[in-house]
């Protein structure tokens, strides 16, 4: 009885054992699993091909304050853009400013502006000085371009940035395709992106054209950049500080070619991720000697 007890004793330990090894194996299995399709998932979506190379300009969703549309009293600047149709068309004191079709035409490096909708004319009065006073740099800007009615439904009050950049080679088809010409187009209206669908709305992004070595065009929303769609009081100046600093980065990219960086306060920080983050970082260029 006693070697019968001592064999059972024995049996049930290797069975016990077994058990465990069956237990641990499997967890292994389950967390190999797991992180196998982890690493798939990322590598699908990095190789992923895109119609463009989006910068990561976007405010994150709990950046996202949930007091818009915004007021309008007596700080408004009046449109706010906030409306699906509003500011789609040039204000006439824009367009009797800029009136040149053929502004950015020339050879050399041009740096050209296009003004999409009703941005305003103080606005884009200051970028031509600015950037010639601080850079020397001439701002070309051709006339505003009018955006048709529309937007899409699951996005009140915003267009699709694509949409935007697709104006520029149907309005100026031959600085589009110019290797020497920098087009930013710049709007007071709302913009999302497709190729990032969980960001409710972002600063702007970059293009380049295939075999281009550096991205060439740019947009840019300067909605997000007004205090007044914030509800905030009418302050121009700081409206125009982050509209610097944000064309600064995009001008640093495509007309001195620079890169990208990982300082929070360099113009070239990679991600731009709320209007905080935009006010914190210092706009000057670091121009190459």
């Amino acid at each position: 009885m006693r070697d019968n007890e001592v064999r059972a004793a024995i049996a049930a330990f290797l069975g016990a054992v077994a058990i465990m090894a069956a237990a641990i194996g499997a967890f292994l299995v389950f967390m190999g699993g797991s992180g196998d399709s982890e690493l798939s998932a990322v590598s699908e979506h990095r190789g992923a091909p895109t119609r463009q190379e989006p910068q990561e300009d976007a405010a994150q969703l709990s950046e996202r304050r949930d007091d818009l549309p915004p007021r309008q009293d007596s700080h408004s600047r009046g449109p706010v853009c906030a409306d699906s149709n509003a500011c789609r068309r040039p204000s006439p004191e824009l367009r009797a400013a800029y009136t040149n079709p053929r502004a950015c035409a020339g050879t050399g490096r041009r740096l050209c502006l296009v003004p999409i909708g009703d941005v305003p004319k103080d606005l884009v009065d200051h970028l031509v000085e600015y950037y010639q006073a601080e850079y020397g740099l001439s701002l070309h800007v051709v006339p505003a371009v009018e955006l048709t009615p529309g937007s899409d439904p699951e996005r009140p009050g915003q267009i699709e940035a694509w949409r935007l950049r697709a104006s520029f080679p149907a309005t100026y088809p031959t600085f589009d395709r110019d290797p020497d010409v920098v087009m930013i187009g710049l709007t007071p209206i709302d913009i999302y992106t497709n190729q990032r669908p969980e960001w409710k709305w972002f600063f702007g992004e970059t293009y380049r054209f295939d075999g281009d070595d550096r991205p060439r065009h740019a947009i840019i929303s300067l909605f997000r950049m007004d205090p007044v769609n914030w509800g905030e009081d009418r302050d121009d100046d700081l409206r125009n500080k982050r509209v610097r600093t944000m064309m600064n980065k995009y001008v640093a990219l495509t007309y001195y070619g620079l890169s990208l960086n990982d300082n929070p306060r360099s113009v070239l920080y990679q991600q731009i991720s709320s209007v905080g983050a935009l006010d914190r970082i210092d706009e000057r260029i670091p121009v190459p000697r």
